[in-house]
């Protein structure tokens, strides 16, 4: 792909792009995803009865399921920011630098993660809609972090500027890959619930380790675009931070 500047923050554009990065690296996705996903499969495994299916009835579940969901996701975030980068500008990036990155960024990666998560789950709590203005303002909280070396306060602050004007576009994104977890989940559940829970529940790791790579990618191309279009700020500018 050529370093272009971007003169408009497309969801469809965004969401194109994401799929050709993803299928062009697949492979390294796929194994960065799923060392990154069993730790929190383990814990869930050792904290929760998954055979039993009012588990994942409880609300208890709802939100440590939600919580865990978006730290693996801030995680993997942080993890793929290189080899994406890398892919857009007709690079390559290794697994180990990929994961280096990680390493280098945890603490704070891991802070901005807690506190996004607090603000977007007691939103949910709350009234559903503050979760989601929440999740929106905060949207670039992880690769802020990665590319600007930005603490995680410093990050949320950044991301609620960048995304400042473009909002209902950053909405999309966010609640169209809601949708499509939400769908999928009950897909799987209507084939192994409430009969086969330990089932469902391996089936719905399962679909994570492929499908939370790819919403991770979605934030890190939206991050390209949004600093292209508001900034000016080209491919090779933004990954030359890791050279």
């Amino acid at each position: 792909m050529e370093p272009t500047i971007i003169s408009n923050f497309s969801p469809s554009a965004i969401v194109a792009k994401s799929f050709e990065i993803f299928g062009k690296r697949f492979l390294y996705f796929l194994c960065i995803s799923v060392l990154v996903n069993l730790p929190a499969y383990l814990l869930t495994v050792f904290f929760f009865n998954t055979n039993d299916v009012s588990t994942f009835l409880s609300p208890t579940w709802l939100l440590a399921n939600t919580a865990i969901s978006l730290f693996v996701s801030a995680i993997l975030t942080s993890s793929l920011i290189k080899i994406t980068f890398e892919t857009l500008r007709g690079g390559e990036a290794s697994i180990k630098e990929s994961l280096s990155v990680c390493v280098k960024y945890f603490f704070q990666v891991a802070l901005g993660s807690v506190f996004v998560i607090f603000l977007v789950v007691i939103g949910m709590v709350l009234l559903l809609i503050p979760g989601l203005i929440a999740a929106v303002r905060l949207y670039f909280t992880i690769p802020a972090i990665v590319v600007e070396d930005l603490s995680a306060t410093d990050a949320m602050s950044r991301s609620n500027d960048l995304s400042d004007g473009y909002r209902w576009s950053i909405f999309a994104i966010v609640i169209g890959t809601g949708i499509v977890n939400a769908i999928v989940a009950k897909i799987i559940g209507s084939f192994f619930l409430p009969d086969q829970p330990a089932l469902y529940f391996n089936c719905v790791y399962a679909f994570a380790a492929l499908f939370t790579p790819l919403v991770a990618i979605f934030q890190t191309v939206a991050y390209h675009d949004i600093r292209s279009v508001k900034e000016g700020v080209d491919i090779e500018q933004l990954a030359s931070v890791f050279d």
